[in-house]
């Protein structure tokens, strides 16, 4: 259905039928030879809901691409803490916005890991875990304006100016 080498290293569509579906990655043999390694993201978003739900999936979709880009409509810093017990710091920050409240939040460590946190109609949605990090549950609250987020550890203030703008 779509092989990134041997055009663009992104597809978006609509799947043509339901049913099984096998995703490969993997990376092109001369490379492996070399022992070349790439980096990667996979994200999918799969819906069978009307076309409110289809046109927030795709607002947030162009959100998770722009700010995957680097392509931000604002950057700052915002309330931090990576390890358990640990008082907040800053991180830095990008926020790629799709209007609507729906949002994608990169935040940089000072280690220059990131992590990327999701919002749609201005509620936290997911963030970017990974078997890598062992894949830790995140949740939300809320203050006033306020999301504070955790995922495991980690902690984070998002105001709603961050989301919507302002």
């Amino acid at each position: 259905m779509f092989n990134g080498s041997t055009g663009d290293n992104q597809y978006e569509g609509i799947l043509p039928e339901t049913g099984d579906y096998r995703i490969r990655v993997y990376l092109v043999r001369n490379a492996a030879r070399r022992n070349e390694v790439a980096n990667y993201r996979l994200e999918m978003i799969i819906s069978d809901a009307g076309k409110d739900t289809a046109a927030a999936n795709d607002a947030a979709t162009t959100a998770t691409t722009r700010a995957g880009q680097g392509d931000f409509d604002a950057k700052g810093q915002v309330p931090c803490a990576q390890h358990k017990g640990q008082p907040m710091g800053q991180c830095q920050f990008g926020v790629a916005r799709a209007g609507g409240g729906t949002a994608t939040v990169i935040v940089t460590w000072p280690d220059r890991r990131t992590r990327a946190l999701f919002f749609v109609e201005g509620k936290f949605n997911s963030a970017d875990t990974s078997q890598a990090d062992g894949y830790p549950a995140y949740s939300a609250t809320r203050e006033s304006d306020l999301n504070m987020i955790r995922v495991g550890d980690e902690r984070y203030e998002i105001p709603d100016a961050v989301i919507f703008g302002g």
